[in-house]
């Protein structure tokens, strides 16, 4: 009869008495899973991971993508965040950050921004994934480091 590899080291009591905690373990821990008709579900397209976004863009760009995704209105795709609650949401301290990352998402084309006029919220609109732009995994020259994004 072949030894368990633990055995030398504990002693067949202890791996005994540590299984038999396990199982208990197991049976008296039972966490919940997320519920599947939740109401606050967050919608972010699969493409954005699957088509390599997140490799070219920068993580603030997901995360800026992720709140206008968050106050997006189901129906219209229309969300109006401001500034000062996409970073407080996203925890980008500088404003200067997240201009670039929607300037990014605008280029790629994953959204669409009208400006506003005055002290009012942009207006952010989600546009079909079937229209982003595809990204280019190769570097840009040595001196940038930056990504291309490809163009149709």
């Amino acid at each position: 009869m072949m030894m368990n590899h633990m055995e030398p080291i504990f002693g067949g009591d202890y791996l005994d008495k540590f299984k038999r905690n396990l199982e208990i373990r197991k049976e008296t821990i039972s966490l919940p899973i997320r519920p599947r008709n939740k109401q606050t579900r967050l919608f972010i397209d699969n493409e954005y991971f699957s088509e390599c976004y997140g490799s070219v863009l920068p993580a603030s760009a997901f995360l800026v993508y992720a709140v206008l995704c968050k106050y997006a209105n189901a129906r219209t795709q229309v969300c109006y965040p401001s500034v000062a609650l996409i970073q407080k949401e996203t925890g980008i301290r500088s404003a200067k950050t997240v201009f670039a990352s929607l300037k990014l998402l605008e280029q790629c084309r994953i959204i669409e921004i009208s400006h506003s006029k005055g002290r009012s919220s942009n207006k952010y609109i989600l546009l079909d994934s079937k229209i982003w732009l595809k990204p280019n995994p190769v570097k840009n020259s040595a001196n940038t480091g930056k990504n291309y994004m490809a163009t149709m």
